[in-house]
């Protein structure tokens, strides 16, 4: 493992012990594939296997810390770029499978290119046309090394688009599934720890997914499946620790539907859940520490707004909307231990809660 602080003598005696054989191996078949792989440093490994016409592969590793990339590539136009520079290492790793079908084809791109970036694994499996992927798992020093992140991009269907960032932390995880056709979703984690993980499987695209995490312990998933869509939005972004947030929009009748949550603070936790819902929209908002917040938009649920915001600590809040459209509810609490309870059913209601509760 590396340390962020070396002697001068540890120096020298970790380049000697890497002072070892750099490896590429490469395999072509078909028309028109084109691989270029650098190398420079030692223990760099490449391997890269391409059955198919006009892929296009690109790699560079300059590190004296070990590191491996994994790239196959079959069926027309695909393109895949790799970055692990700077002395990122040892026990970086990269795997991406690529099956291009149109015009275009599909592109990843990788980068591990930092000093401070330590056994760190990116996948990619991408399988359409016109599909894009990017993982960027680069540490900048800030809070020492980046070690033991990994990041899942896997993609199956026509003109997606998914990026995943982490920067500064150990041990998070991060995954982007999307199955259909016009997705797009991307990921952000700063901090240990974290969890955040995007379904998308419909083909009544476009839908969008975004996620943002700093700090440690957060989870965050937003499903997004069923064939729902278009036109529906979740987004979700936590600064603290140990929260949770969750989104569903899975449903063939959730259209044009926005979900959102912001959580700021420890120990939070919001769902919002939009199930046969056209038009609607929800929103959670969290300043604190252990609040409480639910909003279900289900059943006939069309065109409702609800909002929660939660300023304080130890607060609940529950808004349920269903069998019914052009509702509005609003719950706004702030101090400690509010409880709000909201239940609409029918149309054109409208609903508004203002809890100031004292420690």
């Amino acid at each position: 493992m590396k340390k962020l602080i070396f002697t001068g003598a540890a120096l020298l005696m970790m380049a000697t012990a890497y002072a070892q054989t750099n490896t590429a191996t490469l395999s072509q078949s078909g028309t028109g594939n084109g691989a270029t792989l650098n190398q420079s440093g030692a223990e760099q490994a490449v391997t890269v296997v391409q059955n198919g016409t006009d892929n296009e592969v690109l790699t560079n590793q300059t590190s004296i810390y070990s590191q491996e990339i994994f790239i196959s590539q079959t069926g027309l136009g695909s393109s895949a770029t790799v970055n692990q520079n700077a002395d990122a290492g040892p026990s970086n790793l990269v795997n991406i499978t690529q099956n291009g079908t149109g015009a275009g084809g599909n592109e990843a791109n990788v980068n591990q290119s930092s000093f401070y970036t330590v056994a760190a694994t990116a996948g990619i499996s991408q399988d359409g046309e016109n599909n894009s992927a990017t993982i960027d798992q680069r540490g900048t020093g800030a809070t020492g090394l980046s070690q033991n992140n990994q990041a899942y991009i896997s993609q199956v269907g026509a003109n997606h688009e998914a990026t995943i960032a982490q920067t500064d932390g150990d041990n998070n995880f991060a995954e982007i599934v999307q199955e259909g056709d016009g997705g797009d979703a991307s990921i952000a984690q700063t901090g240990n720890g974290n969890y955040a993980g995007i379904l998308q499987s419909t083909v009544f695209g476009p839908v969008t997914a975004d996620i943002v995490q700093a700090g440690d312990g957060n989870e965050a998933l937003i499903l997004q499946a069923n064939n729902n869509g278009p036109d529906n939005s979740a987004t979700i972004t936590q600064t603290g620790d140990g929260n949770y947030a969750g989104i569903n929009q899975s449903d063939l009748f959730t259209i044009g539907s926005t979900a959102t949550i912001t959580q700021l603070g420890d120990f939070n936790a919001a769902v919002i859940n939009q199930i046969d819902a056209i038009g609607s929209t929800a929103s959670i908002s969290q300043d604190g520490n252990d609040n409480i917040a639910q909003i279900d938009q289900t059943g006939l649920s069309d065109f409702n707004l609800a909002e929660i915001s939660q300023v304080g600590d130890s607060h609940f809040a529950y808004i349920l909307q269903t069998t019914g459209s052009g509702n509005v509810a609003t719950s706004q609490q702030t101090g400690t231990g509010g409880y709000v309870y909201i239940s609409q059913t029918g149309s054109d209601n409208n609903a508004s809660v203002v809890q100031s509760n004292l420690p």
